[in-house]
């Protein structure tokens, strides 16, 4: 998270005093992070979220500190994928502003995780359309240090049991893959169907990694 934000640029980012925090404009995404756990770091990501909630994500977060209530903790695996499988990703196609509204539609109906109005701004994302409409999608959110972050795979009920999340989860992949860096995911430890589907494309767990809701007392 703190790699994915540093490298983010201003234009996406906010940093609180110090620069000991940082967290994406509200408008991309809810996420921010830490340079470190001790107090200056959660003051400075205290000026940052002021009286709203702060969603940390990484390994190893720690309990929150004093003034600090911890609303909701969501442990997730983090899983790596080594080599991609041959798949046919031909139907899936980038997605930009002028699919926004479609995007968000998705989104609301099949709740694969948080979504902002400008989250798809983060980049990397594939979808495939049917009769004009936008059936299944993946991209990227979190991006730093070599590696870059599947996320947002979600597929209309209506089309499922077609391999659309395999198609858009690798088609996102190969983004990846193509500036040279390593795709990563996360998912919850509860969504069984998830973590099937993507063992079988052979992705690996690399570590467990939690999402942590936090506000100021």
């Amino acid at each position: 998270m703190w790699h994915a934000l540093a490298e983010a640029g201003n234009d996406m980012v906010e940093s609180g005093p110090g620069g000991h925090a940082l967290r994406y404009r509200p408008d991309i995404s809810v996420f921010g992070a830490l340079e470190d756990f001790g107090i200056a770091s959660w003051a400075s990501f205290g000026s940052l979220v002021g009286d709203t909630v702060g969603v940390l994500f990484g390994v190893g977060i720690p309990a929150a500190p004093q003034g600090w209530v911890e609303l909701a903790r969501y442990p997730s695996y983090q899983m790596v994928i080594e080599s991609l499988p041959e798949i046919d990703t031909s139907a899936a196609q980038p997605l930009g502003p002028d699919d926004a509204e479609q995007m968000a539609q998705l989104v609301a109906l099949t709740e694969p995780g948080p979504w902002s109005p400008n989250t798809y701004t983060l980049g990397g994302y594939q979808g495939v359309y049917e009769g004009g409409q936008l059936i299944a999608m993946a991209g990227l959110r979190f991006q730093g240090a070599g590696y870059g972050e599947v996320s947002a795979v979600c597929v209309h009920p209506d089309y499922q049991g077609r391999g659309l999340g395999a198609m858009v989860s690798i088609a996102a992949a190969q983004v990846v893959v193509d500036r040279g860096e390593k795709p990563f995911l996360h998912v919850l430890h509860t969504n069984a169907g998830a973590i099937g589907l993507y063992e079988a494309l052979g992705f690996t767990v690399r570590s467990s990694a939690d999402a942590v809701a936090v506000k100021q007392q």
